[in-house]
């Protein structure tokens, strides 16, 4: 069985930054827009209970974009009266990133009605993100741990969802 998963992101946050250099928000932002597609491909291996229960092996990848706006502590460069100076300043960034998961997942899928199902799920998986930063001075953020956003390296999928199908 071949999936397909749209995927749609957005949230906006009312942050009050501090105006002390020093209080970094790091994973912090004012809003966050983003979208996706996954494509996986199920291998049902066993089936109990006149399919109540399924077990399968799935292994897919996934594309995602996120454009994240915030603010962040940065080093700026100006001119004044002829001279060269650096201050450390709250300016307003955006972070564009492009991200690409390969999964693969062992999931126990309970049917507990016509069309309705109940999954769980846990795997390993690589992600690898590219991040353009505005202004390109700024230094890219949201990659801290394996389910950040812009995070690069193998991370551990867990968890359960539920769905219909149609």
């Amino acid at each position: 069985m071949l999936l397909i998963s749209p995927q749609f992101y957005y949230d906006k946050n009312n942050i009050n930054y501090s105006t002390t250099p020093g209080n970094y928000y790091e994973d912090e932002y004012e809003q966050l827009n983003g979208y996706g597609v996954g494509l996986h491909h199920k291998i049902a291996v066993s089936k109990i209970n006149n399919n109540k229960w399924v077990f399968y092996f799935t292994y897919g990848i996934e594309y995602a974009h996120f454009n994240i706006n915030n603010k962040n502590w940065e080093w700026i460069n100006y001119t004044e009266n002829g001279l060269q100076y650096i201050k450390y300043e709250l300016i307003d960034t955006e972070q564009n990133t492009d991200r690409f998961r390969f999964n693969l997942y062992m999931s126990a899928q309970y049917n507990y009605a016509e069309n309705l199902f109940l999954d769980f799920y846990i795997g390993m998986g690589g992600v690898y993100s590219v991040n353009k930063m505005f202004p390109d001075f700024t230094t890219p953020m949201f990659d801290t741990t394996m389910y950040n956003y812009a995070f690069n390296g193998m991370y551990l999928p867990i968890g359960f969802r539920f769905g219909f199908r149609f």
